[in-house]
């Protein structure tokens, strides 16, 4: 058994079938592992950060993959230190299959064995992946090892009828979603939930989801997810490969066609994910991202959608429909070198001295 990196683009564009297959017959089986899911993240990757993906092999048989990036962290155009972390921040987690525990002590002996980074992060890694429980056995011949609880991944069972999923909601709520319905048609006309298909091309649609979440953002004065033409290649990238696999929903709540709201997410084994949304802030008085989850839900009972995954942390929103969720974790590693060893020192006596947003400012300037 032999741990093998992958460092180059064309290398993992010729994974894709091994990829996938490989994820199918595994118990952490998420497209949130999917090559599908990592490839936007490897072809828009953050100038200076370069690939490190870890194959973990027998013969020819892959036992494990974790996909990583080195990445470089900046202050005053000096690097300050370097870090291994997930290819993307939305896709966290290894992909592990038979001898599991075995799989991890290789990858982090890989990596310890090496003196090019200072920390080692695996970062919001579901409870549910049977990584989280080997990472912490793994740490304990670590001395520099902390784990931390992340964000929390709202969900909602689905429920069989509307009526029972009108009964899971506050009386409030539920008067307020039946008022701002009315209110909404009677002035503006019918209100209905379409697929991005159903009102012009995947470019078009996703061009109108960009412009949607800008205005929102903007109107808050926020610079907004979408105001990098970086961000915006990199998501229709990954919306067009969504919808090569069947999986993109892209939906719109639209008022007489006119697009109000959208849902941006996709679908695997009988779960919707949540991964963002907008909507014209020109109808923020009707509530259009409640009437458009709302509207998502109904669909969701009839295509007999098993749950509804909020995804993305806590908002008091996403509470208002469910009241179950799942804890992440964060992992970190201090490689053993002296460098890396006094910076976390460092780190740890700031944090003591209270001098945390200051330390912060520092450790997140990036150069881009």
């Amino acid at each position: 058994m032999r741990v093998i990196e992958v460092n180059s683009f064309n290398k993992f564009y010729d994974m894709r079938s091994e990829w996938n297959r490989f994820l199918n017959g595994i118990s952490d089986n998420t497209h949130f592992l999917s090559w599908e899911r990592m490839a936007p993240g490897v072809k828009y990757l953050e100038q200076g950060s370069t690939l490190k993906i870890l194959c973990a092999t027998d013969g020819k048989e892959i036992l494990g993959i974790a996909p990583l990036r080195k990445s470089n962290r900046y202050f005053n155009g000096h690097i300050i230190y370097s870090v291994i972390e997930a290819i993307s921040l939305r896709t966290p987690g290894i992909l592990l299959a038979k001898r599991k525990a075995e799989c991890v002590n290789m990858f982090l002996t890989h990596l310890y064995s090496q003196k090019d980074w200072d920390f080692l992060y695996f970062n919001e890694v579901p409870e549910t992946f049977s990584a989280v429980n080997l990472l912490r056995e793994s740490s304990h011949s670590i001395p520099d090892f902390e784990v931390k609880e992340g964000d929390v991944s709202p969900y909602l069972t689905i429920p069989d009828s509307l009526d029972e999923l009108y009964r899971g909601l506050t009386p409030k709520f539920r008067k307020g979603l039946r008022n701002s319905m009315r209110r909404l048609e009677r002035k503006h006309g019918k209100v209905a939930l379409k697929d991005y298909h159903e009102l012009g091309s995947l470019e078009e649609m996703m061009q109108v989801f960009f412009d949607m979440h800008q205005k929102r953002w903007i109107s808050k004065g926020e610079p907004g997810a979408f105001k990098t033409k970086h961000n915006r290649d990199m998501f229709l990238y990954e919306a067009k490969l969504f919808s090569e696999i069947n999986c993109l929903r892209l939906r719109f709540l639209v008022v007489n066609d006119k697009p109000i709201s959208v849902f941006y997410g996709f679908e695997n084994k009988q779960v919707l994910y949540y991964l963002l949304g907008g909507f014209d802030p020109d109808y923020a008085s009707y509530g259009p991202s409640n009437l458009q989850e709302l509207k998502t839900l109904e669909r969701c009972i009839e295509e007999n959608i098993k749950e509804l995954n909020f995804f993305g942390g806590y908002t008091p929103h996403k509470f208002r429909w469910c009241k179950t969720y799942r804890r992440n974790f964060t992992f970190r590693f201090v490689n053993r070198k002296l460098h890396s060893r006094a910076l976390n020192l460092g780190i740890r006596i700031a944090r003591k001295g209270n001098i945390d947003i200051l330390l912060a400012n520092i450790l997140s300037r990036t150069n881009k």
